[in-house]
């Protein structure tokens, strides 16, 4: 009977031990993807209808802004920026469109390319650096090591309880 009461106060302790180590870690992996990965933004549409001037022609002059969600930091927090015309195809860029990665604005400057758009739509897409995203890649290995450690302490304090000697779980991991 002592033997069952020690066999379920070690089950119980595993089970706690397990379930928070669990918690814990999945709230640390949330917050690992944030800080090591950019944030994808899919074909955007925008209306260029403001930039329109007489005889369908564009004016440089108008400028378009990318809303993302760092506040520019002077870090380029925009990796990538493609900018499509309504049938798919890649604007140039400093040929069709200037873009300033940093503060996320861009204008169009080929009014021959932009002239061919009858609904007067463009289609963006880019990468950014979301306000948790840590720009240095020693820090964001370390991010990761710290998640891996706690996922294999977890493992380790798991394994120890089970096959502790002497109690009726171990025994019988012994025995197969």
């Amino acid at each position: 009977m002592a033997k069952i009461k020690g066999d379920l106060a070690m089950i119980m302790m595993l089970f706690i031990g397990v379930t928070l180590a669990i918690v814990f870690t999945t709230q640390i992996a949330n917050n690992v993807f944030d800080q090591t990965n950019t944030v994808t933004a899919p074909n955007e549409t925008q209306s260029i209808v403001s930039a329109r001037l007489a005889g369908n022609d564009v004016d440089p002059g108008t400028l378009f802004t990318v809303t993302f969600d760092q506040v520019a930091t002077g870090n380029d927090p925009i990796d990538t920026f493609v900018l499509r015309d309504e049938q798919g195809n890649a604007a140039t860029v400093t040929t069709d469109y200037i873009v300033n990665l940093t503060t996320g604005t861009y204008t169009l400057v080929n009014t021959s390319f932009w002239s061919q758009e009858p609904e007067n739509t463009t289609f963006r897409s880019y990468n950014y650096k979301g306000s948790d995203y840590v720009d240095d890649s020693g820090s964001r290995l370390m991010i990761a090591l710290i998640l891996l450690f706690a996922a294999l302490a977890t493992l380790a304090f798991g394994i120890s309880s089970v096959a502790k000697p002497g109690t009726t779980l171990g025994n019988m991991l012994r025995r197969a």
